[in-house]
């Protein structure tokens, strides 16, 4: 398993993002939403 820190996590999303600011905040959102999911304590 390869573990990230949430800073190479947002790089990814900018990279993926570009220029669009919507894009990124789409994307942070499923980012948070897939942590909710598999984190035990929520």
């Amino acid at each position: 398993m390869n573990a990230q820190t949430f800073n190479d996590l947002i790089d990814q999303i900018n990279q993926a993002a570009g220029d669009v600011q919507r894009e990124r905040g789409t994307l942070f959102e499923k980012l948070v939403l897939a942590y909710l999911k598999h984190e035990p304590t929520y």
